[in-house]
């Protein structure tokens, strides 16, 4: 995972210095994320925190790409969601979470501008091992913000999106029946953010 986003911030920034920095935009946000999955929410946290930053170019009236690398932390307070019926002691688990995508800024009035993105996310997950090895899952976002700026290139908004990626395939011995792992869920929030 390491390697992976090493790879994504030498990428952007040698793409930086090719393009004229006034077309980037940096944005941090803070998020809560309700998982969708069942067993994500009887076995860890009902709301998860959420951090992510990203960095886009504009290449076209309103248009740009961007990339992304966010994490979620959360930690076992009732069961286990692949054996909801074993207790399991308490522990601390971390999702990472890389994304690039295709955005459009739509500015309807002087200070205010609401902004979509959809794009692919991929995860680092430490909660699914095969054969003792982590995998990685691939999955799909999209964001809507709406954002006020202060001065010519400060912003700060709100944040409302979706994230869902799917996993392997579990057996649960319990109730027989099989089913993917799968992350995700709605997820909103604050941003904050500076254009270049």
């Amino acid at each position: 995972m390491k390697k992976i986003i090493s790879s994504l911030i030498l990428g952007i920034t040698a793409f930086s210095c090719l393009l004229s920095a006034e077309h980037f935009t940096l944005n941090l946000s803070g998020n809560f994320l309700i998982p969708s999955n069942r067993y994500l929410r009887e076995g860890h946290q009902r709301a998860m925190i959420n951090p992510e930053f990203k960095l886009s170019y504009r290449f076209s009236n309103g248009l740009n790409l961007w990339g992304g690398y966010g994490f979620v932390t959360f930690g076992h307070y009732n069961r286990d969601p692949y054996f909801p019926y074993d207790e399991k002691p308490t522990g601390r688990h971390m999702e990472h979470i890389v994304s690039i995508g295709i955005g459009y800024r739509y500015k309807f009035y002087k200070t205010i501008s609401y902004v979509i993105d959809i794009g692919l996310c991929g995860l680092n997950s430490q909660e699914v091992v095969v054969n003792g090895e982590k995998r990685y899952i691939l999955g799909f976002r999209v964001d809507g913000s709406l954002v006020s700026f202060a001065g010519k290139n400060f912003y700060t908004g709100f944040l409302l999106g979706y994230l869902n990626s799917f996993g392997p395939v579990f057996k649960d011995d319990y109730r027989n029946e099989n089913y993917g792992y799968r992350f995700g869920g709605l997820k909103f929030g604050v941003i904050m953010g500076i254009m270049l």
